[in-house]
């Protein structure tokens, strides 16, 4: 895998903090590259069960289908147009666009609350 195939971003949440992240190319590579051209991208992220999720309309289907995540994951699922990242193993159904990791086991996520701004850009 070459370097261009490796991309880490950087995910900043309004008042808490920042988490990592690291995107590989062989996850998911067209949701991957219609991503990177949002970015830097600006929204609102949501506490669920087990994960987080920031809505973001990248109007790509189901590409290299993962049902289940594992924590500290970064997806796209398309059906609910939104960007997930997982603090517990989930199961999705429809499946979603595995897009990398967290680059460290991060407890912030798990402090979001409900309407948080978020920043998420290149590093």
């Amino acid at each position: 895998m070459s370097s261009s195939d490796v991309y880490d971003i950087v995910i900043q949440f309004e008042n808490l903090g920042e988490v990592k992240a690291r995107l590989r190319r062989i996850y998911s590579p067209l949701t991957i590259s219609r991503f990177l051209n949002t970015l830097p991208y600006r929204g609102i992220a949501y506490p669920y069960h087990g994960f987080i999720y920031i809505p973001c309309d990248l109007r790509i289907g189901i590409e290299k289908p993962v049902q289940t995540l594992k924590p500290n994951q970064i997806a796209y699922w398309p059906q609910k147009k939104c960007i997930v990242i997982t603090y517990n193993e989930n199961v999705f159904s429809p499946p979603c666009n595995l897009l990398g990791d967290l680059m460290e086991d991060h407890e912030l996520i798990k402090k979001i609350n409900v309407s948080t701004r978020v920043l998420i850009k290149l590093l």
